[in-house]
């Protein structure tokens, strides 16, 4: 129900924070899968058949979670799977066919820009996302989906042009 943080300092590796799950259920599986990138960590928090996909942000130098993932209707996400790359997170739900593109605006507030809908047949494994590139690892087809902008750099505000390429194998 906790997460450990070590940051390297000397060539040591020492624990300098610790977060915790949110709430006290049993059945948490609290940081189960992790993604960082500078000052934001992306974790998960499920049971067997729900959960949440947590973000926090190193603020005033003290780690704080700053919200909870949610869908257009206010519903939580259940992130299976995950990946945070500067002011962009990208999160596969569990039982679902949503993949949902994150950005955080000038007000610090995590906003859906994009849902992808990934056929009924696909079972993601991983998300991996950076600069113009998002791959995308898929048990059900053999291999990674390739998803690419179209070439106008990171998403501008409200529009994140993330198209499906190919299918690497």
């Amino acid at each position: 129900r906790q997460m450990c943080i070590r940051d390297r300092i000397n060539s040591e590796w020492l624990k300098t924070a610790k977060l915790l799950a949110p709430t006290g259920s049993i059945q948490e599986v609290f940081g189960s899968k992790i993604a960082t990138s500078g000052n934001v960590i992306v974790t998960s928090n499920n049971s067997r058949l729900s959960g949440e996909t947590i973000v926090f942000e190193l603020m005033n130098g003290q780690w704080q979670q700053t919200t909870v993932l949610t869908d257009n209707l206010a519903n939580i996400i259940n992130g299976l799977s995950f990946d945070v790359w500067g002011e962009l997170i990208v999160v596969w739900e569990l039982f679902s066919t949503n993949m949902f593109v994150f950005k955080q605006e000038l007000n610090g507030q995590w906003s859906i820009i994009q849902m992808l809908d990934v056929a009924i047949d696909h079972t993601i494994l991983d998300i991996d996302i950076e600069q113009e590139r998002m791959l995308v690892g898929d048990l059900s087809k053999g291999g990674i989906i390739y998803f690419n902008t179209d070439g106008g750099g990171i998403c501008q505000p409200n529009i994140c042009p993330w198209d499906e390429e190919t299918i690497l194998t």
